[in-house]
């Protein structure tokens, strides 16, 4: 992908993201109060469910949801058959509903808390399948009416045969109330993510 590319995609999608309620979403999930606690001196991790061990009734990984802007047929579940940590990977169905048209969803989540040090160190696993015009692992920074102040591209989605990593610095802008972390994209295929972590770092 080439930096004009990059530009146009990381411009469409913060267009994009403007329509999604993310407040709503926040409300959904119904995340806990606090940050996962830290344990023997590593920093507490700030996003819940990372491994998607835990479940819905409905049977969608607890702590994630899709954003309300989609097009298409656009589904969110576990995937118990392709995971790199078992038991059980996110799973983000696009699927068109007309010939030679696109789906478009995002799957996210608000973080628990705000870093300390103003920066995140975000990593984790992808698998992507089908064919996508762009794909983004994102991380959002909104303010406390949720207008949106930052727009983080962590990685590319880039379809790929089996998992790959990704991972990376983003530092939160002032003023930021809440911070989300997501991944959106546009076409047909199944995006796959696992052993998401994120926590606190040193600001770059």
């Amino acid at each position: 992908m080439n930096p004009s590319s990059s530009i146009l995609l990381s411009r469409y999608s913060a267009a994009v993201v403007a329509l999604v309620s993310l407040a709503a979403v926040a409300a959904a999930v119904r995340l806990p109060a606090q940050e996962e606690p830290s344990s023997a001196g590593q920093p507490a991790v700030l996003i819940r469910n990372g491994d998607m061990t835990l479940a819905t009734a409905a049977g969608t990984p607890s702590g994630w949801a899709l954003g309300s802007h989609r097009t298409g047929n656009v589904t969110l579940a576990r995937d118990t058959g392709d995971f790199v940590s078992a038991p059980a990977s996110l799973l983000l169905s696009l699927e068109a509903v007309a010939p030679a048209a696109e789906a478009e969803g995002f799957a996210q989540q608000p973080l628990l808390a705000l870093p300390a040090t103003g920066a995140l160190h975000v990593r984790g696993m992808i698998h992507a399948e089908g064919n996508f015009s762009f794909g983004q692992i994102v991380l959002q920074a909104f303010d406390a009416d949720w207008k949106q102040l930052d727009w983080k591209i962590i990685d590319f989605v880039k379809p790929a045969d089996d998992w790959q990593g990704f991972g990376g610095v983003a530092k939160i802008p002032a003023g930021a109330v809440h911070v989300v972390f997501g991944v959106v994209a546009k076409g047909t295929g199944k995006i796959r993510l696992d052993d998401i972590r994120i926590v606190e770092t040193a600001a770059p």
